[in-house]
């Protein structure tokens, strides 16, 4: 926070970086910090920058106002829970992104593998091979994959099928467009995945209010 009347302009935007090119910014920084430094104030004589970076795609102020508001916070991702997404579109493409990588990881395998389930199960594929039959819950996310998103439908599953795999598809690359694709991805699979050696932790809680008297 600048020691000042009022704030400095030095407002840039970068439509793309590419990988290890931060150069870029030097300049405007460079100016910023000048400019911060000309600026007559009181107090320490060593004034800071404060820097706003907009990534589109992710979540903003306004956005995670809209989504709380419309009931939709459980989807918002943070860097490593699987999950949460700032839109729609997006979030379609990381988990088609995912379904698609679980679902070649089980066919290598030899399993007989139908993803339509999502549209209507508590899990993503239904495999089958000679009899056998495994439950998956696929998880995608563009950050690390260390948590993941559980509705209380999934852990019922979960806890109660006898034959349950997880597979989490993390650090998936996102184009943004318009329209945003994804690939890539790193996977881990747990199969068998035993829910109860995991730890969950509550997010939302359903409340039912007093009757007003």
């Amino acid at each position: 926070m600048l020691d000042m009347d009022g704030p400095i302009d030095a407002t840039f935007s970068v439509e793309a970086l590419p990988n290890g090119e931060f150069g870029i910014y030097f300049g405007p920084l460079g100016r910023a910090q000048a400019a911060a430094n000309q600026t007559p104030g009181t107090g320490n004589r060593t004034k800071r920058l404060c820097i706003h970076c907009t990534v589109p795609g992710f979540i903003t102020a306004e956005t995670l106002t809209q989504a709380i508001s419309s009931g939709e916070v459980a989807d918002i991702q943070w860097g490593d829970a699987a999950g949460f997404q700032a839109s729609a579109e997006i979030r379609s493409a990381v988990e088609e992104c995912a379904m698609a990588t679980a679902l070649g990881y089980y066919e290598a395998l030899g399993w007989d593998v139908d993803p339509s389930v999502a549209k209507t199960e508590s899990f993503d594929l239904l495999c089958k091979r000679k009899g056998e039959v495994l439950h998956a819950e696929v998880k995608g996310t563009t950050g690390l994959g260390r948590e993941v998103l559980l509705t209380w439908r999934e852990v019922e599953h979960a806890r109660n099928f006898p034959n349950v795999a997880l597979v989490v598809v993390s650090r998936i690359e996102v184009n943004y467009g318009p329209p945003p694709t994804a690939r890539g991805g790193t996977t881990a699979v747990f199969d068998p995945w035993r829910i109860e050696d995991c730890l969950l932790s509550p997010t939302q809680y359903r409340c039912a209010v007093p009757l007003v008297t």
